[in-house]
Formats: C-alpha cells, structure tokens, sequence
C-alpha cells in the first residue's frame, strides 16, 4: 500500500522494480522516485511517522519482521526479530510506541493478540485480550483501533494499552 507523507508532496511505496519488492519515496515536485531499502527480503506495508521522518515497514525473508528508516539519515534499525510472521505496524501519534500483531501462520492472522512495543526501552507488552487485526493509533489520543473478526462479523474495538 502507497503511503502519503504529511507534507502532501510524497509518496512511499513498494515496487519490484529492480527484483525484490523494496521501498521507494516519489516526490511530485521533482517526479522522481529514489529508492529506499536494499536487499534480498520483500518489503511491504510502509506506514509513515505522524511527522513525516520516519517509516516503518516489514522485511519479509523466511518470517516478517518490522524494520525503521529514518528519512532524513536514511538509516535502516531492525524493531522487531521473531521467528514468527509479524503484520499491520502502526506508529503511536508521539512515535514512541509500536502496535502490531504476531502469528505463528495464516490461520490465526484475524485473531492474534495485539503487541505494543516502546521504542525507547525496547519494551514489549502483549494485549492477551485484545485479539484482531490492522490496529491503528489514534491520532488523538492513546487509544488504539482494531478490527475483531467472529465468523463472517467483522466489528472495529478500540482500547487503552495502559
């Protein structure tokens, strides 16, 4: 998925260009596209910094994993290193802290319990009761949003990781 960055003059996306799906930010200004990320992994999923500096994404090998660049340095900083498929990173409004989900297969994508992670201490907290999938941070507040799946239900929840 295209992300728009805050300044309404770029845009982020994944393409396979060059081989591998890798990360490219495009500026209307100019209408170039520079590359971003390098290397064997596809890359997918880039969700942009309430600011604009910072991108995350997944880096899928064998297992997907949530990676950082920051778009000023350009440098790369592994988040996450599971040995299991992570999915929907989302950066709090403040960009201290990351939700995102963890499954160990494609079953179970829709009912995983959610994780938060803060990024400054390298904390990880699981959400054991919170189970769903594509959560978002509020742009307001501390709250996060996520969709529940029961069946052929889908409904949209919301909670306050404490």
């Amino acid at each position: 998925y295209p992300a728009l960055l805050p300044d309404n003059n770029r845009l982020i996306f994944s393409s396979n260009q060059n081989g591998n799906y890798q990360l490219y930010l495009t500026d209307f200004s100019s209408k170039k596209a520079t590359q971003l990320t390098f290397g064997d992994a596809n890359i997918s999923e880039p969700i942009v910094s309430p600011d604009g500096s910072h991108i995350v994404y997944l880096s899928e090998s064998k297992y997907a994993n949530v990676f950082g660049i920051d778009l000023i340095t350009k440098k790369e900083e592994r988040i996450t290193d599971a040995t299991k498929m992570q999915l929907f990173p989302n950066l709090s409004k403040d960009q201290t802290k990351l939700v995102y989900q963890m499954t160990d297969d494609n079953s179970n994508i829709r009912s995983s319990p959610l994780r938060v992670k803060n990024l400054a201490n390298k904390s990880e907290s699981v959400l054991e009761n919170q189970k769903g999938y594509w959560a978002k941070w509020s742009p307001v507040n501390d709250e996060i949003v996520y969709l529940q799946n029961e069946g052929l239900v889908e409904s949209l929840w919301k909670t306050s990781p404490g």
